[in-house]
C-alpha cells in the first residue's frame, strides 16, 4: 500500500501591495484540513479535485490529505500563515512515517514575509522531511516563476497549459496519473527546465503569438517517453529575483531527450521576444477612443490596476 500525501497551498503574491496577506484572508476564500479538504474540492474543477478524483478510488493507495490553502492576490502571505501551513504538513510527513508521494496544488508565485520564494522553501521542506526516496510532484498556476529550489527538490513541475486557467481539473488528474505510474514502476520520470529572461505582460494562450506555443507543447507531448511539457508565463507583480518564464519537459528516464525539447521551446520563445506582447492602447489612444464613443458610460481601466492580480484596485 503506497503513502500519498495531498496538499495544497497557494497564492498569487504582488509585491508592490502594502496589504499583507494573513490568516483572515485565507479562512474567507478557502481553509480546509484533512477529510474536510476532500469533501470540498473533490469533482470540482480544480487540480486537487482532479488528483483526489483519481487518487481516491486507487485500491493500492493510502491517501491522505492534510490541507488547502488558498487566498486572493495580494502582498506577501505572513509568516504566521506560511508557518501554520506548512508546519500541517510537516507534521503530517513526519506522523506518517514512510511517505511515497508527496502531490503538491501550488502557485508559483508565493512570497512571504521572509522569503522570495515560498513553493521553493515548502518543497525544500517537504524534501528534507520526507527523504530521497520518496516522489514529489506539484501543480503550478500557468503565471509561475519556477526557481532553482522548485527544480532542485521536485521531481515533477506541471503548469496550467491555458490563460484563462481551463484546464485546471485536467492538470491535477495528469498529477495523479504520473505520481501512480511513478510508484508502480512504469516510469522513472526526469525533468529538465529551461530558463528564459523574458519579464511577460499578461497574454492569452488564445492570442496567436502565444497559442502558437501551446501547440509545440501539445506536439511534443506525444512523442514516445514524454510524459508532460508546460510553460511557466511568470509573474511580473511578484518582483522577486528569480522572475520570468521557464520551460518544463518531463520524460521516462530520458534526460537528452527532455533537454532538448526544453531547449529547444525556449530558445523560439527567445526567437518572438519582441511579439510576445498584447495589443493594448497607449493612454492617449484611449482617450482619443473613449472621446469618439456615441454614448457612455467609457471606463478607462490601468491594467495593473487590478485585484485580480493582487493590486490593491484603489
Amino acid at each position: 500500500m503506497f503513502q500519498i500525501i495531498i496538499a495544497e497551498f497557494k497564492h498569487e503574491t504582488n509585491t508592490f501591495s502594502i496589504q499583507p496577506t494573513g490568516l483572515s484572508a485565507y479562512k474567507h476564500r478557502l481553509y480546509a484540513a484533512g477529510d474536510e479538504m476532500v469533501s470540498l474540492l473533490s469533482g470540482t474543477a480544480t487540480e486537487a479535485g482532479g488528483a483526489l478524483d483519481i487518487l481516491g478510488n486507487q485500491p493500492d493507495i493510502n491517501l491522505i490529505p492534510v490541507i488547502s490553502a488558498d487566498a486572493m492576490p495580494a502582498g506577501p502571505v505572513t509568516a504566521e500563515v506560511y508557518d501554520e501551513v506548512s508546519g500541517k504538513l510537516i507534521q503530517a510527513i513526519q506522523a506518517t512515517g514512510k511517505v511515497d508521494g508527496v502531490l503538491l496544488c501550488l502557485h508559483g508565485a508565493m512570497v512571504t514575509e521572509n522569503s522570495e520564494d515560498g513553493e521553493g522553501d515548502l518543497i525544500e521542506q517537504v524534501r528534507k522531511t520526507a527523504g530521497k526516496e520518496t516522489i514529489i510532484i506539484a501543480t503550478l498556476d500557468l503565471h509561475a516563476n519556477i526557481t532553482l529550489k522548485m527544480r532542485q527538490h521536485a521531481d515533477v513541475l506541471i503548469n496550467y497549459d491555458f490563460y484563462p486557467h481551463t484546464d485546471m481539473y485536467e492538470r491535477g488528474q495528469e498529477a495523479a496519473q504520473i505520481l501512480l505510474r511513478t510508484l508502480r514502476g512504469e516510469i522513472r520520470p526526469v525533468m529538465v527546465c529551461a530558463s528564459v529572461p523574458i519579464i511577460l505582460p499578461p497574454l492569452s494562450t488564445y492570442e496567436p503569438v502565444m497559442k502558437k506555443f501551446v501547440g509545440m507543447v501539445h506536439a511534443c507531448e506525444v512523442i514516445p517517453g514524454v510524459q508532460t511539457v508546460s510553460i511557466a508565463h511568470g509573474f511580473p507583480c511578484a518582483d522577486i529575483h528569480e522572475m520570468g518564464m521557464t520551460v518544463v519537459a518531463v520524460t521516462d528516464n530520458d534526460r537528452e531527450l527532455a533537454s532538448r525539447i526544453a531547449a529547444e521551446i525556449a530558445a523560439e520563445l527567445w526567437h518572438d521576444r519582441f511579439i510576445l506582447k498584447p495589443d493594448n492602447m497607449s493612454v492617449s489612444e484611449a482617450i482619443e477612443e473613449a472621446e469618439a464613443m456615441p454614448e457612455g458610460p467609457v471606463i478607462l481601466a490601468d491594467l495593473t490596476d487590478n485585484p485580480g492580480g493582487g493590486s490593491t484596485c484603489d
